[in-house]
């Protein structure tokens, strides 16, 4: 019976394994609208950059484009960003801001142009059948003359172009009007083992093109596109060895040992990829700028004279962009990279600044640049001088007289590029000669404090001043020091990492603003979409209300956010938990295969403490998604929350030991707090199987005051945070595609949609915490979930979970307030 009815664990694992393969292969259709400046869009230009399928957005910006789960969507518009988007097994739809274009380029060292490439099309003899009606030829075997062009480096333009492609490109091929002529006879043409002649190459798009190989002895071109049998087998063998490792979670399988060769994540560091682009120079094309990887002297290519380049390159090396009337540029290559294109900035040769002092005394001058070399440390880390790769300046604290009224007038003339304009109060460095942005005013930071506004300070107690010009010196602000940072430092006031300002994420996302009180209090959701919960509230008896909800809005209403208002109703108006599960359930069973749904469902069941459906629905979706990161850490949290201690901690070891992740990077950092939890305050619970070194050195130096984590249903969601603390000092965190591209290609690759906050010292008075919601691309909401834990780690700690409903853009809302003594109040409806 035992081994009947492994048997049929073994029978369903494959069954699942096999529909969930040929799921994550059907093809999906993506459709949305595309608007600038809350104005439809036209002819932006949408490519999979898988399968190189290409179209335009109409006169309304509305699109529609087929592409397969994993597969990345670009979003191209001349003097608009790009938008690069990942399709996930929940896509359907996508609407796209476009925004304004903005070039900012490190400072980097130009190097001297080599000796270009040789052509980029070559003679090869392959071991290949090619079939046409004079037979098969085999370019090994044949002994005829035989140019093969991969298909991979033509542009994606329409088929009758393939005239001029192709014309000139190797000798005795040239065009003759719109006729191909080859040795002085006009080409015949064959795709994909069809019949051969004059056929017209109309509907052949040139970038579904994998091969072409030009026969002269026939005067033959054939053509091999990517839906050829050939092509299409190896496609499938790459898809099978993607997943051929990929088990997936059943019940059991965390009541035993987890198998570590379980849910493999994808390789990073030296796998192989190809890149590509287009460079430009004030929106033209530049040629023969050398793409190359830093110490491999043999992968470099030249831009050819549309701006264009292709390279294979491998994750983890550093490709550089030189060209001698351009600065240098170099980009890292991470296991998303694929399309690099954007503008090249001029190169502006300037002396390396430094303070000259008339002095009979050498010992002057060596002490002088001494101090300019020395390390000093920031808000955002520690600065080498001699390591930057990027120019700074430095004064000297002692030069500053007191004679001036303020810091601004003080450093006129003893700054390059450096000036005070005193009709509107603001300084500048670089105006009108190469700047970040000649708009934008220069950041401050004195002393640890960080502010956009010049500070009052006694100018005979400054010790230095160093300003910061260049990208590579500002990115660490972010876009409020895109003007430059002017860093001071007093001779009394250095900052130290054990200063007042001691919470971690505060000095990350520190920011000179102060709060104005400007975030409100209304609801998160419009009204509009909420229009079926307030009908089911006009009833004053809750059955009636729920027999109304069945027979007359269930089948009208089409968008799965406005049942779970209509649920929330039965819990807010009614009180009644019985009836909001009925509606909850029902949305759980028609959105089966739909993760996010699920998830928005198990952040209410947790919100009720409803353990086991919380459970029940996390355990869905890891079958769905069981290599999502996001998957472990929430079906773990869930089994803590039901006292299933074991099980969760065996489920966190299964991603730890195949996720290879640390403790600092994102989803890892949290889970390593989860795992600190349970090892501190459950080891009499649970019998470790695995030595676990925590991260803190005991029990005491794990505790903190608040820890805050947020969850989102959506990875596409965009929205910005901000903390403001008792003194009214502001602290963001911007999640969007325009800020923060990097951090969520990340979250999409590892599959994971949750942050960590934790506020060491919560100081007297009140904490607010604000978000400004910037939409998810669809027109669905987003379902947001904030559990907040006081006196983290100590044996008074306590939870308080928020779920909130986010459908209005823009706009500045309140989430929660609380204060020392760790009162909450104020929230805003939970929807």
């Amino acid at each position: 019976m035992k081994n009947k009815k492994l048997l049929v664990n073994s029978l369903l694992t494959i069954l699942i394994f096999i529909t969930g393969f040929v799921q994550a292969q059907e093809q999906k259709v993506i459709k949305g609208t595309i608007t600038y400046q809350d104005q439809p869009l036209s002819n932006v230009h949408i490519v999979n950059l898988e399968s190189k399928q290409f179209v335009k957005s109409d006169t309304k910006g509305n699109y529609e484009i087929t592409a397969k789960v994993g597969a990345e969507l670009s979003f191209s518009y001349v003097g608009l960003k790009t938008v690069t988007i990942l399709i996930e097994d929940v896509t359907s739809e996508l609407n796209i801001k476009m925004s304004d274009q903005v070039n900012q380029l490190d400072d980097v060292i130009v190097k001297g142009k080599g000796k270009r490439d040789g052509p980029q099309y070559q003679l090869e003899n392959e071991d290949i059948d090619i079939i046409t009606p004079m037979g098969v030829i085999n370019p090994k075997k044949s002994g005829f003359a035989i140019t093969r062009i991969d298909g991979e480096k033509l542009p994606s333009l329409p088929g009758n172009m393939l005239v001029q492609v192709l014309s000139g490109k190797t000798a005795g091929v040239e065009r003759r009007g719109q006729v191909l002529y080859i040795r002085n006879r006009p080409a015949q043409y064959i795709v994909d083992d069809g019949a051969v002649g004059f056929i017209s190459l109309d509907n052949l798009d040139l970038g579904l093109i994998k091969d072409i190989y030009i026969i002269k002895n026939q005067a033959l071109v054939a053509i091999y596109t990517v839906n050829h049998p050939r092509y299409v087998e190896n496609e499938k063998k790459k898809i099978e060895e993607k997943y051929k490792n990929q088990n997936f979670y059943d019940t059991n399988s965390v009541t035993a040992d987890i198998d570590a060769t379980q849910n493999d994540l994808p390789l990073n560091l030296g796998e192989e990829r190809e890149i590509f682009g287009t460079l430009t120079f004030l929106n033209k094309p530049v040629a023969d700028v050398l793409v190359s990887v830093a110490g491999k002297k043999d992968v470099k290519v030249y831009s050819d004279r549309d701006g264009k380049y292709r390279l294979k390159v491998q994750v983890g090396d550093i490709v550089q962009y030189t060209h001698a009337s351009y600065e240098t540029v170099s980009i890292f290559v991470e296991d998303v990279t694929e399309e690099l294109s954007f503008s090249l900035k001029d190169q502006i040769r300037e002396l390396g600044e430094v303070v000259v002092t008339m002095s009979k005394n050498r010992g002057a001058v060596a002490n002088q640049k001494e101090k300019m070399q020395e390390d000093y440390d920031t808000t955002r880390g520690d600065f080498d001088p001699t390591k930057s790769g990027y120019s700074q300046t430095y004064v000297d604290g002692s030069k500053i007289s007191n004679v001036y009224p303020n810091i601004q007038e003080a450093l006129v003339g003893k700054i390059t590029s450096y000036i005070y304009d005193r009709t509107n109060g603001n300084s500048y460095l670089r105006n009108g000669s190469g700047s970040l942005n000649e708009d934008s005013p220069v950041a401050w930071e004195i002393d640890g404090v960080f502010t956009t506004y010049a500070p009052p300070v006694e100018l005979s107690q400054i010790k230095s001043v160093r300003a910061l010009k260049s990208y590579g010196a500002t990115n660490r602000y972010g876009s409020q020091a895109k003007g430059g940072v002017i860093v001071i430092k007093t001779i009394f006031g250095d900052f130290t990492p054990d200063g007042p300002k001691k919470n971690s994420f505060l000095e990350e996302y520190a920011n000179s603003n102060f709060y104005s009180g400007d975030a409100s209090l209304a609801s998160l959701e419009m009204k509009e979409q909420n229009k079926y919960a307030q009908s089911v509230a006009a009833y004053k008896n809750k059955y009636k209300a729920f027999e109304f909800y069945q027979n007359e809005l269930k089948d009208k209403i089409t968008n799965y956010g406005d049942h779970l208002s209509v649920a929330i109703q039965f819990l807010e108006k009614y009180d009644d938990e019985t009836l909001a599960t009925k509606i909850f359930e029902e949305v759980a069973v028609a959105n089966g295969r739909n993760p996010e749904v699920l998830k928005s469902i198990a952040y209410y069941y947790q919100l009720l403490g409803n353990q086991r459906g919380a459970i029940a629905m996390y355990e869905r979706v890891f079958k769905l998604r069981p290599k999502h990161a996001q998957s472990f850490r929430d079906l773990s949290n869930a089994y803590v929350d039901y006292d299933m201690y074991r099980k969760a901690w065996k489920l966190y070891w299964a991603y730890m030991i195949k996720g290879k992740v640390t403790s600092e990077e994102g989803i890892g950092e949290l889970m390593y707090n989860d795992m600190e939890w349970l090892f501190y305050r459950r080891a009499n619970q649970m019998k470790f199987k695995r030595n676990f070194v925590p991260i803190h050195k005991n029990e005491t130096d794990f505790k903190r005051d608040v820890r805050m984590v947020f969850e989102w249903n959506t990875s596409e969601a965009e929205f910005e945070l901000e903390f403001v603390s008792p003194d009214r000092r502001v602290y963001t965190f911007d999640h969007s595609l325009e800020a923060n591209s990097d951090l969520i290609t990340q979250e999409k690759k590892l599959g994971y949609s949750s942050k960590m906050f934790v506020i060491e010292d919560l100081g007297k008075g009140d904490w607010l915490v604000n978000i400004t919601y910037k939409g998810n691309k669809k027109t669905v909401p987003t379902f947001l979930k904030l559990t907040t834990y006081f006196n983290w780690g100590k044996p008074s700690e306590k939870r308080d979970v928020n779920v909130y409903k986010l459908d209005i853009q823009n706009q500045k809302a309140s989430l929660l307030k609380f204060d020392s003594e760790f009162e909450v109040f104020d929230k805003i409806a939970k929807n």
